[in-house]
């Protein structure tokens, strides 16, 4: 996650710009917040959406090591495909947004499997971002959205 984060100075650099409002969901929230941490003067706000700022736990790890070596043996399988599903949209993705849902799906199916393991495999591997409501470790306004659905 730590080089996927440093890449932001790269496209920066490319477009000219020097400092920049971040929106991120998911991985791509802690991919910002880790770059708000050691670039804080790049950074103008950050909205980050389900962040998640700790490590990995075992259940988490459990269920990712299963979809990493399905899509590497397999490709994209219909239990790799469900966990993405739930992962995006809850339990009972079926009962709400099911236009929504159907066009995660099509698109899910047309990702490289190959290279969707190597980036869950990489987010697996995050480290902890040691963030807390009380430290004042994150210099920049973050606005975090969560969910019980979600």
């Amino acid at each position: 996650m730590d080089a996927l984060a440093s890449q932001i100075d790269f496209v920066l650099g490319h477009f000219g710009i020097r400092s920049f409002i971040g929106f991120g969901v998911g991985a791509g929230a802690n991919i910002l917040a880790r770059y708000a941490l050691e670039n804080p003067q790049k950074v103008d706000a950050l909205v980050l959406i389900n962040c998640t700022s700790t490590q990995a736990g075992w259940t988490e790890w459990l269920y990712q090591k299963i979809n990493t070596r399905q899509l590497r043996s397999s490709g994209m399988t219909q239990g790799a495909l469900d966990y993405l599903m739930w992962h995006h949209f809850g339990r009972s993705n079926d009962d709400r947004n099911h236009d929504l849902a159907h066009v995660y799906k099509d698109c899910f199916s047309q990702v490289n499997p190959a290279n969707l393991s190597m980036f869950i495999d990489s987010y697996l591997r995050r480290s902890d971002l040691a963030i807390s409501r009380d430290s004042n470790s994150i210099k920049v306004p973050v606005l975090n959205v969560t969910g019980g659905l979600s």
